[in-house]
């Protein structure tokens, strides 16, 4: 786990896994860097929703790697990598 900068605010930045197929879980806290169009990253936020225990969230899967993004008792996350939305999904559940 590491400490970032992310447009001003730290960010709790964790690892999983080892190259191409590791997955980054960025948590901040919530509104700290709201984007007008809404969520952390804003583009996400037009996306297709998936549940995240019971929390709605944005995906956007392609190809080449998976991200979704999701708020939950006050902290944004955002779960990426270059892996295939099932894997991206189950990191996001577990957190």
């Amino acid at each position: 786990v590491m400490l970032i900068g992310l447009n001003g605010q730290h960010a709790a930045l964790a690892l999983y896994g080892d190259g191409l197929g590791s997955i980054a879980v960025v948590e901040l806290q919530a509104g700290s860097t709201q984007h007008p169009s809404g969520g952390i990253v804003g583009a996400l936020g037009s996306l297709p929703r998936v549940q995240v225990n019971g929390v709605g969230g944005s995906e956007l899967a392609t190809a080449l790697g998976t991200a979704v993004e999701f708020t939950r008792d006050g902290i944004d996350y955002v779960v990426a990598g270059f892996v295939a939305p099932a894997a991206v999904e189950a990191v996001a559940r577990g957190l």
